[in-house]
């Protein structure tokens, strides 16, 4: 008498099962991998730009124009002069000549055309400070007029940048995530 190895469908069957029960309480954990993406990705711009601030005021420092309302600092140390950074109390504009620049950025990564990674729009924060809101590319749609401060969306997953309004302020960084 010959004796059979391998499994009985019985067997097979059970084994299926439990891979299915333990795929279905997994598969939670690993479905909003893109929200998380992105919540990390404004987290490292949110970085960046804090960055941005201390570099460009610690130029100003070295300047001497960290108390003056409007000023500029050169941003690659080219002499002439390439690439201007505007400040505002030592601090980067909320402009593209301003915060953009102070990040070194060009228009090619960040743009106010919807063809790349980021794109940003010049807004005024609600006293008209001016103020630069980052979105990313999947929730450029949502930029309209009625949430372009990047408060009455609460679909809005951006990075709002508004300048410093007095010498002793600093700039305000705010993640708006809740739509990541």
């Amino acid at each position: 008498m010959r004796r059979q190895f391998g499994f009985t469908l019985i067997e097979l069957v059970v084994v299926i099962v439990i891979l299915g029960i333990l795929a279905a309480t997994a598969a939670p954990k690993f479905m909003d991998l893109q929200g998380d993406a992105r919540v990390s990705a404004l987290s490292g711009l949110s970085g960046a730009v804090k960055s941005a601030i201390n570099l460009s005021y610690s130029k100003a420092i070295l300047k001497g124009v960290e108390n003056k309302k409007s000023s500029e600092v050169c941003a690659d140390n080219s002499s002439p002069c390439a690439l201007k950074v505007i400040l505002t109390y030592g601090k980067p504009a909320g402009t593209e000549f301003g915060i953009l620049r102070a990040m070194d950025i060009e228009s090619e990564a960040f743009t106010e055309s919807s063809s790349k990674d980021w794109v940003y729009s010049k807004i005024a924060a609600t006293d008209s400070t001016p103020a630069i809101l980052y979105v990313m590319q999947s929730g450029a749609a949502s930029i309209n007029k009625g949430n372009m401060d990047g408060t009455k969306d609460s679909s809005l997953c951006a990075l709002k940048y508004t300048e410093a309004t007095l010498e002793i302020e600093n700039p305000k960084v705010e993640v708006l995530g809740k739509g990541c």
